[in-house]
């Protein structure tokens, strides 16, 4: 009979380094990332009680062993009981699920609102202990009202902080009558207004023939002037035809297979969204843009140009030719430069200047309420803050 205990076991689990950001500490002006698993960790009794399974079947496969045992946490020779293990299990399955209730953009977005508080804290020399006060958390909002930053900003802010203490199981502090108060003063304060500009078709119209002036090759002209165009006609969200980021596998944004172009009769084209802010269960819907008569903005012939120039591969609609996808900071980065050729104040706008104009477009034609809503796929009227 043998035994090996395993010291520092959840030092020997590397962190991914997509999730470095959320391991991360400043002292004396530096920063430090901690690269493995560390001790205190919720997730981590889950995570290595998977991995060492793993290293009991391969234990086993490799020795043809079968009378092999774990032993208890104070190594005492008292193996796990299988109710332990199975016990283990379902906090792991539980932890799983508890991540996939929250959208990964959503996930993304409260952390680094919880970041932002966590900043202010330091910078105003407060207590930097969980749960938070009331009292910080007031502060807090007030300082994001002076900072100018809009009200769906500082909703976002409080709903991450609430997040956060309900998923510790603390009280929540955000509940505060006070609270409260203050986002409804931010939601009535006449200072707090969208000020983003619409991208007008005017705008448009002089925007697309510049787009390969800004372009480094004549496909990369070809895709931005299809993407553009299909966040214009479409109602397009970014995230809904973009990835965050470059080495990004996500199943959520436009693929090839979401396009499909019909002749007859008028050549329009089908385009399914199957994941969207208000579509977190990927129900689907389907638009159907029909083509413009200004063959320079219009979005299906320009699709079909950029189809045909497109690499035969799946994954990501809108795709460079190496295959990585189209980031929402390059598509960010190609509207400012190309608002700047054209004159216009990059700062002025905005990836949902084309939900903008959209919007109001529709509404100044007439379109009754409720199909803006289908159109721009809105749960609720929020489509009015959008009209100009």
């Amino acid at each position: 009979m043998a035994k090996e205990d395993i010291e520092s076991a959840f030092r020997l689990l590397p962190i991914h380094p997509d999730d470095f950001e959320l391991l991360g500490v400043k002292f004396e002006g530096k920063y430090y990332v901690d690269k493995c698993l560390p001790m205190g960790v919720r997730c981590a009794p889950a995570y290595f009680e998977t991995f060492s399974t793993f290293l009991e079947y391969c234990a086993r496969r490799q020795s043809q062993c079968r009378s092999l045992q774990e032993t208890g946490p104070n190594g005492s020779g008292t193996p796990y009981s299988s109710s332990s293990r199975d016990m283990a299990d379902l906090a792991q399955e539980a932890h799983r699920l508890l991540g996939q209730a929250l959208a990964e953009g959503s996930h993304r977005a409260y952390q680094r609102a919880v970041n932002a508080f966590q900043e202010f804290r330091k910078d105003h020399h407060l207590d930097l202990s969980w749960p938070a006060p009331t009292t910080q958390i007031i502060s807090f909002i007030a300082f994001l009202s002076i900072r100018g930053k809009a009200t769906s900003t500082i909703s976002l802010h409080v709903a991450a902080l609430s997040y956060m203490h309900k998923m510790h199981g603390w009280a929540d502090p955000t509940d505060h009558f006070v609270i409260k108060k203050l986002q409804e003063g931010s939601r009535r304060d006449k200072k707090k207004g969208d000020d983003r500009r619409p991208i007008t078709q005017d705008l448009l119209k002089r925007m697309i023939p510049i787009v390969r002036l800004v372009c480094k090759s004549q496909y990369e002209a070809i895709m931005f002037r299809a993407a553009f165009l299909l966040a214009f006609f479409g109602f397009l969200r970014v995230g809904e035809f973009t990835a965050q980021q470059k080495h990004e596998i996500t199943d959520k944004a436009l693929i090839r297979d979401d396009i499909q172009i019909t002749q007859t009769p008028g050549q329009f084209m089908l385009v399914r969204i199957r994941h969207s802010k208000t579509d977190q269960y990927g129900q689907a819907t389907t638009l159907r843009i029909g083509e413009n008569e200004n063959k320079e903005i219009c979005p299906v012939s320009n699709m079909t140009a950029f189809l045909q120039l497109r690499p035969p591969m799946k994954g990501p609609l809108f795709c460079h030719t190496s295959g990585s996808p189209l980031t929402r900071y390059q598509f960010s980065a190609v509207l400012r430069k190309v608002l700047t050729c054209i004159g216009a104040n990059p700062s002025h706008y905005g990836t949902h200047s084309f939900r903008i104009e959209a919007a109001t477009t529709a509404a100044m034609e007439g379109v009754p309420g409720e199909q803006i809503m289908a159109m721009g796929r809105w749960r609720t009227d929020v489509y009015r803050r959008y009209i100009r």
